[in-house]
């Protein structure tokens, strides 16, 4: 404590101890000038220590943002004419190498300055900044970057959909001749009801060396617009409904999907309900919750019917939070109910008889 407040009075004692002209009084001053100013040493060396890590953390930070510039503007020089003009996206990545360099000095600085020595590093390397590299066109960066993220993040967003195009093309590429491949989904348009057929679909959570694979066809063109699925504990009925669902979302987002084929109608709901449980904090038991998802995806596809839009409903275990004559009603009555409707595909797993005959 006594050192931390001698410190900042180090210049005082050493003035004050040549305008005294008393030679020991004098001697006295500089020595607690000399011990205030040794004392200090721990605490600016851990100050400089402070400051020299953020300079790293910070080095490193611009490292990525540096790495995915020259990123960018190596797909710059290399994607085709005719490729860019399919890519609507590649707009982002053309108006910051193109357009606004040549107006906007800031951008242009920029990008000339993350393409230097300074951020010449692999930002997830452990060696720490160098005392020699520039300080201050660091800040400057990072000053900068801050004023004109906006014009670099749709291009890094860009990026980023290329890369998920590739990473899909090579997942689709090595799946191929193997016994659980991927495929391109194929889509259904302007049809007045919903339908799915899938062939050889797997859940893609398992092994696909040793995954069994099934083969489904629902909706009116099949003459099965829904499914219920039994069987015994463990004998793969979860397994099959997430498989099918989700086929689905990988069909409806990257146009992929688990199987040999897939071809479908687009969904414009998509429900899926496994592992409900009982909400303490709300005093529900797991029958309440279950009525209360029935019924609200009752209004779901009345909502959709008005729309010309489908619904996919997948009920994992449906109403076994009750009795089995309770549950078995429950169930029965809501199957029934959703099959009244021709905008949505229903799939049911359970074990109740009355629902299953």
């Amino acid at each position: 404590m006594t050192s931390n407040l001698l410190a900042p009075s180090t210049g005082i004692l050493f003035a004050l101890a040549y305008l005294i002209n008393n030679r020991m009084t004098r001697g006295i001053t500089a020595t607690a000038a000399g011990y205030s100013g040794f004392s200090s040493i721990p605490r600016t060396w851990k100050e400089f220590l402070i400051g020299f890590k953020y300079d790293d953390f910070l080095r490193k930070r611009l490292a990525h943002v540096a790495q995915c510039t020259k990123i960018i503007q190596e797909l710059h020089t290399m994607v085709p004419q005719e490729m860019r003009q399919q890519l609507t996206f590649f707009k982002h990545i053309e108006r910051v190498f193109d357009e606004l360099p040549k107006v906007d000095a800031e951008l242009a600085d920029v990008i000339k300055n993350l393409n230097s020595a300074t951020f010449d590093i692999d930002p997830q390397s452990s060696d720490s900044t160098s005392i020699f590299f520039r300080r201050g066109k660091m800040l400057r960066v990072y000053r900068l970057l801050d004023r004109i993220k906006t014009v670099l993040e749709p291009a890094i967003a860009a990026v980023g959909e290329i890369d998920a195009f590739l990473t899909v093309a090579k997942l689709i590429r090595e799946s191929q001749g193997g016994r659980a491949p991927y495929c391109f989904a194929k889509y259904v348009s302007n049809a007045l009801m919903p339908s799915i057929e899938l062939k050889d679909f797997w859940n893609p959570f398992l092994d696909q060396q040793t995954v069994v694979t099934n083969s489904i066809g629902m909706g009116v063109d099949y003459k099965v617009p829904h499914m219920v699925v039994t069987g015994p504990n463990s004998g793969g009925k979860s397994t099959i409904l997430k498989g099918i669902a989700l086929s689905v979302i990988l069909a409806q987002s990257l146009g992929i999907a688990p199987a040999h084929t897939m071809t479908l109608t687009p969904f414009g709901h998509l429900a899926v309900y496994m592992n409900i449980a009982d909400s303490i904090v709300n005093k529900e038991s797991r029958f309440q919750r279950e009525g209360q998802q029935a019924f609200a995806h009752g209004d779901h596809i009345k909502a959709l019917s008005e729309h010309g839009s489908f619904s996919l409903a997948i009920f994992d275990e449906i109403f076994s939070g009750t009795s089995p004559e309770e549950g078995a009603e429950w169930g029965y009555a809501t199957a029934a109910g959703f099959a009244r409707y021709s905008n949505c595909i229903c799939v049911v797993a359970n074990h109740f008889p009355k629902l299953t005959d």
